[in-house]
């Protein structure tokens, strides 16, 4: 009798034991954090964390992507893409002196004195996929309080915003990709940011 007991116990600690497995098993099976948007249009398709933030405006082509951090930090980052509507002439056969025209572009438009070139226009390939690459640092202390580019805050001199700046070419479809990547103060946030730009493809029919 004691045996049977014995072992009616056994079994219930063992199906127990395993229900906390399954319980803890599916526990473990987390709902996916990415999700891919594609913009048909724009020929834009790229992967971005799911508490990021993207809106098209349809008049400009451009995408807009943006996640915060709330806390002591209010910690922010920023993604635009101007979409491809055709091949551009100057960006396929000139990327490097159309980086330059932008950056003066910006300097511009937001009446700088001055601005810090961090790394001068360069180009890279791998295979059909080319980019050309450009960083700059804006003085915050020049630029206006309300700036949307503004992800660090803060006037202070000395402190800048840091704009990595990108044409992405994909030379079988003549297809290129304008994208400036405003960075933060938070490197979580930057992080994501930079694999977002990575997973950029530009979606126009190649020939």
């Amino acid at each position: 009798m004691r045996s049977r007991r014995t072992q009616g116990r056994y079994r219930g600690v063992m199906l127990l034991a395993s229900l906390l497995m399954m319980i803890l098993l599916a526990g473990c099976q987390a709902a996916p954090t990415s999700s891919i948007y594609e913009n048909q249009e724009a020929h834009v398709r790229l992967v971005k964390p799911k508490h990021w933030k993207v809106a098209y405006y349809e008049r400009s082509g451009q995408i807009i992507l943006e996640a915060k951090y709330g806390g002591k930090e209010n910690s922010s980052a920023r993604v635009e893409i101007l979409g491809d509507f055709g091949p551009s002439p100057t960006m396929l056969t000139d990327p490097v002196g159309q980086l330059q025209a932008d950056i003066q572009r910006i300097q511009m438009l937001y009446e700088l004195d001055s601005l810090a070139i961090i790394q001068p226009p360069t180009i890279s390939q791998i295979k059909e996929h080319e980019t050309t690459r450009a960083i700059i640092g804006l003085p915050l202390s020049e630029l206006p309080d309300d700036a949307v580019i503004n992800q660090v805050s803060g006037g202070e001199p000395g402190i800048m915003q840091t704009v990595d700046i990108r044409i992405l070419t994909n030379r079988r479809s003549e297809c290129s990709l304008l994208v400036y990547f405003y960075k933060g103060k938070s490197e979580v946030l930057n992080a994501e940011a930079e694999g977002i730009v990575e997973s950029i493809q530009c979606t126009y029919p190649e020939k």
